[in-house]
C-alpha cells in the first residue's frame, strides 16, 4: 500500500482518506505556468515527442528520467547527497542477498555516478544507461519483486533499447533548455532529492516526491498528455497534507529520516513540453483550514500506529502521545 494506492483504494478507510484530499484539491484555475501560457492547454509545444512504443519501456523512460533530472540538479549544486537514499538501492540490497555473483555489477555504475558529480562538465548523457539500470531495479522493487528471484541478465547486463536511450537524450536536452536554464535553481537553493515524509510516509504505506526546491515540491511527468489528471492532482494535495502533518511532529525524536519540508507550492514539470505548472497550495489551504483536516487524518491512520516499524532507540510512547494530540486537535 502507498499514497497512490490509497487514492485508488476501495476500502472505507481509503475512501475517507480520498475525501480528505478532495477537500483541499486545487482546481485547474488555481494553476499557472512559468512560461505564462495557459495551464494544461494546446498552447504548449511538444518538444520531445515520445518514440517508445512498448508500455514497459515507456515506464523505464519515466523512472530513468526522474533519476537523471535529480542527478543533473545535484551536479549543478555540487550536492553529493543526491546519490544517497535512491529507491533502486533498496532492491539492489535484496538482489545481492539472493544471488551468488562473484562481482558487484553496481560498482561500475557508482564509479560513473561519482565521476559525474566530481567533474562538473561531464554531460548527463554519460549516465543514460546507468539510469535505465537503476530504473529496472526500482520498477522491480515497487512491483513487489522482493519476493521473487531477480532476473540477473535483465537487471545488470541487458542493454537498454535504442529508442529508450534516444528518448531520454531528447528529454534531458529539453530539461537543460527549460528547467535548468530557467533560473529556478540558485547556488544557495534549499533542495531535497527524492523527498519523503518520515513517519508520516510510513503511516500511509509509503510516499515520496521527485524534487523539492525552495518551498516548491515538483512532480516530473514524461507522458505525452498535458491535461490535469484527477488522481495526479489529488496526489499533489496528498503531498501537501503529508507535509503539513509532518510539520506537527519532530522527526528527530522518532528516528525516522524524513525531509521535513515547508511546502508552499506544488508543481508539475511536463518533460515533453518543458512546461512547469505551479499551484500556491499553501495559500489555498492555510493552517487554519488544515488543522481540522490533520485531526481527521490522525484518526484515519490510527490503526497503522501499532504496525509502525520503529527505528532502534526511538520513543514510540512519545510518538503515540503526539499522534493522539493531533487527533484531538491539539
Amino acid at each position: 500500500m502507498s499514497l497512490t494506492s490509497k487514492i485508488k483504494g476501495t476500502s472505507d478507510a481509503d475512501k475517507a482518506f480520498r475525501e480528505l484530499l478532495l477537500s483541499i484539491e486545487p482546481s485547474k484555475e488555481d494553476y499557472y505556468t512559468l512560461s505564462g501560457k495557459e495551464p494544461f492547454s494546446k498552447a504548449y509545444e511538444l518538444l520531445a515527442p515520445p518514440i517508445v512504443e512498448q508500455r514497459t519501456d515507456a515506464g523505464l523512460v519515466g523512472t530513468a528520467f526522474d533519476y537523471l533530472a535529480r542527478l543533473r540538479v545535484g551536479q549543478f549544486l555540487n550536492k553529493k547527497e543526491v546519490l544517497t537514499g535512491m529507491t533502486w538501492a533498496n532492491m539492489y540490497v535484496h538482489f545481492v542477498e539472493t544471488t551468488a555473483l562473484t562481482y558487484d555489477p553496481a560498482e561500475k555504475w557508482l564509479e560513473k555516478l561519482n565521476s559525474f558529480m566530481q567533474q562538473r562538465k561531464t554531460p548527463i548523457t554519460d549516465l543514460l544507461e546507468v539510469a535505465v539500470h537503476m530504473a529496472k531495479f526500482e520498477r522491480v522493487y515497487r512491483s513487489g519483486g522482493r519476493n521473487t528471484v531477480p532476473d540477473i541478465h535483465y537487471l545488470t547486463e541487458a542493454p537498454p533499447p535504442a529508442e529508450v536511450i534516444a528518448d531520454l537524450t531528447r528529454l534531458m536536452e529539453v530539461f537543460e533548455e527549460t528547467f535548468m536554464a530557467s533560473g529556478i535553481l540558485k547556488k544557495k537553493s534549499k533542495v531535497i532529492f527524492n523527498p519523503n515524509f518520515g513517519v508520516v510516509s510510513e503511516l500511509v504505506g509509503g510516499a515520496d516526491g521527485d524534487l523539492y526546491i525552495d518551498g516548491t515540491l515538483y512532480d516530473f511527468k514524461t507522458g505525452k498528455h498535458n491535461r490535469l489528471v484527477k488522481n495526479e492532482n489529488i496526489q499533489m494535495a496528498g503531498y501537501y497534507l503529508l507535509g503539513e502533518f509532518d510539520s506537527e511532529l519532530d522527526p528527530t525524536m522518532y528516528g525516522f529520516h524524513g525531509s521535513h519540508m515547508n511546502i508552499k507550492r506544488v508543481a508539475f514539470y511536463r518533460a515533453r513540453y518543458g512546461e512547469i505548472e505551479y499551484c500556491n497550495i499553501a495559500d489555498l489551504s492555510p493552517y487554519a483550514v488544515m488543522k481540522p483536516i490533520l485531526s481527521k487524518m490522525g484518526k484515519l491512520v490510527q490503526d497503522q500506529e501499532s504496525r509502525l516499524q520503529m527505528p532502534p532507540y526511538s520513543d514510540k510512547t512519545d510518538l503515540r502521545k503526539r499522534l493522539k494530540e493531533i487527533r484531538n486537535g491539539a
